[in-house]
């Protein structure tokens, strides 16, 4: 084996607004525990079309399978054996896509993935991203951000759970475990149980650990992230042949101990594996108590959404208030009646603008607030994550989000506007395309 060892922390809030990780180190792993993060919830769906170019902050673009992802493996883990290598490459393009589909680029060090570390990428190197190729892990219909940390360099067999790491209280152990009993790691957005952007969090020693017991790289990442977890190939040719098809999930059948929720096993269809189910929980009414009040078809503030496709994203309230505030996930109710806008009330909401009642959407960002320096209105005005977007991909506005009582900057992707930064610097001028303005203060 190389003297090459895992380095760094791979995380993120689970969204462009928070992503850290591997810390540059030489020798064996110095990681610095990164303590506490503000995370936000941006849904991020299974990609169209594969990146085949990483573009890296400070680096310029990268080929994904042949430059890229060969120097992330060499920096990240590069002592490994094959199939943890495999586990790292297609964990390393998880974080990759993530961050390619959020905010259009990645870090290159503290703060994303190492991209330059000095080391040179050997032939397995290049062996583990090509057998790999456009590979990434996904569960439902979202992109799975793939977080791992290096954990505890003494794991031994035949367990492979760690102990002692720095960061092993960051990895999850979820070998067997399918559906809402996956855990989630504290190193991202901790959604609602069946959340599909974080399933976990590896450990690279771990997972060489895992290989010396004679395990692959398909029951390494599921041993990490649950044996759901889905290895999705995005569509597309990068240029290093056909793509290898993605392994299929294991079979499940009714009676073998294991709720899987992807094969549509749950507690009405496999109560012997799932359980009995539990009686449904009372609906809170709209008003002060539900997370969704005031925010049906959007996200709330606490960040599970309060739309009828949260229970496919798994990501609804807790309190179940997105059916009884909103009316969504399968209830014939109505959705009630917003209440009408009025400036003074608290909420910017109607027609109000920052022009007009800045004591409810906060006043107007330098340079000008609805309309301003900008020539589409829409995009100096208020909207709020996840809406509807019908502007060509890739265009950014500044508007207000009232559900987080301050200004932000969006990009349209998937047909939707996602947040990339809260308080941008320059807020007028992130109109229409990317400028250096849109980035946080």
């Amino acid at each position: 084996m190389s003297p090459l060892t895992p380095r760094g922390i791979a995380f993120g809030s689970v969204v462009a607004l928070a992503l850290a990780a591997c810390a540059p180190a030489t020798g064996d792993p110095v990681e610095e525990d990164p303590g506490e993060i503000q995370p936000v919830d941006q849904r991020v769906s299974l990609v169209s079309k594969a990146y085949c170019s990483i573009k890296v902050s400070g680096a310029g673009s990268k080929d994904t399978e042949t430059d890229y992802l060969p120097h992330v493996i060499a920096c990240e883990n590069g002592g490994a054996d094959l199939q943890a290598l495999k586990a790292q490459a297609i964990a390393a393009r998880s974080v990759a896509y993530y961050n390619m589909a959020s905010q259009g680029s990645i870090c290159d060090g503290q703060g994303c993935q190492v991209y330059s570390c000095g080391a040179k990428p050997s032939a397995i190197h290049y062996q583990a991203a090509k057998e790999t190729a456009q590979q990434y892990l996904s569960y439902g219909n979202m992109l799975t951000y793939a977080f791992y940390v290096a954990g505890d360099s003494k794991v031994s067999g035949p367990s492979c759970i760690d102990v002692n790491g720095s960061t092993t209280h960051y990895v999850t152990f979820n070998d067997g475990k399918t559906g809402t009993s996956v855990k989630q790691t504290k190193l991202g957005w901790v959604g609602p149980p069946g959340f599909g952007q974080n399933r976990g969090c590896m450990s690279q020693w771990g997972a060489r650990c895992l290989e010396d017991q004679g395990s692959d790289y398909l029951s390494i990442l599921r041993f990490y992230y649950g044996a759901d977890i889905a290895i999705t190939s995005a569509p597309g040719d990068c240029g290093v042949g056909k793509p290898p098809a993605a392994p299929p999930p294991p079979a499940a059948s009714c009676g073998d101990s294991q709720c899987d929720s992807g094969s549509g096993e749950d507690c009405n269809t496999c109560p012997a594996d799932c359980g009995a189910c539990p009686a449904p929980p009372s609906q809170p009414a709209p008003g002060t108590s539900s997370e969704c009040a005031g925010h049906c078809g959007k996200q709330a503030p606490s960040g599970c959404w309060c739309d009828a496709s949260c229970a496919q994203y798994g990501d609804c309230c807790g309190d179940g208030s997105s059916c009884s505030a909103c009316g969504n996930c399968g209830s014939s109710s109505p959705a009630p009646s917003p209440p009408a806008a009025k400036c003074g009330d608290g909420s910017c909401n109607g027609s109000e603008t920052c022009n007009d009642c800045p004591g409810d959407c906060g006043s107007c960002p330098s340079g000008g607030g609805s309309g301003g320096s900008c020539s589409i209105s829409s995009h100096q005005d208020k909207g709020e994550n996840g809406e509807t977007c019908s502007d060509p991909a890739e265009s950014w506005r500044c508007v207000y989000i009232s559900s987080w009582g301050t200004w932000g900057s969006q990009v349209c992707r998937y047909g939707v506007w996602n947040t990339y930064h809260l308080n941008p610097k320059d807020c007028a001028a992130c109109c229409g395309s990317y400028v250096s303005g849109c980035s946080a203060k």
